[in-house]
């Protein structure tokens, strides 16, 4: 990992530091505020496909927002899982005009219990959350 980080870019550092900046923004309001009210406005902020393709943007900063979540998301010392992600790389597009699309999935373990996964995509390309359930 540290040759890794030697080769970063400047803007690629400025990308990571704005990431854990939202990151920790997401955490704390995750913390303050009932889910409910943060998926229900992440629903409402989400753009509605109605059943349409979008077309993913050529936009390289999309491409750079969605790998700097990840990146600093599993270097961070506190939990971001797919919802901080999503809230944080929300949040991050919508100050740039990036329009993305919020989804929730819900579905039963082996053992029965319910599991949940959050991602965010712009047209093709998932911005935050990755593969979960």
């Amino acid at each position: 990992m540290l040759k890794r980080t030697r080769n970063l870019t400047v803007s690629e550092w400025r990308h990571l530091a704005t990431a854990i900046r939202e990151l920790a923004l997401a955490r704390a309001r995750h913390a303050l505020q009932p889910t409910g009210r943060i998926l229900l406005q992440l629903q409402q902020r989400s753009v509605s496909t109605d059943g349409q393709d979008v077309v993913a943007s050529s936009d390289p900063n999309i491409a750079r927002l969605a790998w700097a979540i990840s990146a600093a998301a599993h270097r961070v010392p506190w939990r971001s899982d797919c919802l901080i992600q999503v809230m944080a790389a929300e949040r991050w597009s919508s100050r740039r005009k990036i329009q993305t699309s919020f989804f929730l999935g819900v579905a039963k373990d082996a053992k029965g219990k319910l599991r949940a996964h959050a991602w965010l995509m712009h047209g093709e390309l998932v911005v935050a959350g990755g593969s979960g359930v």
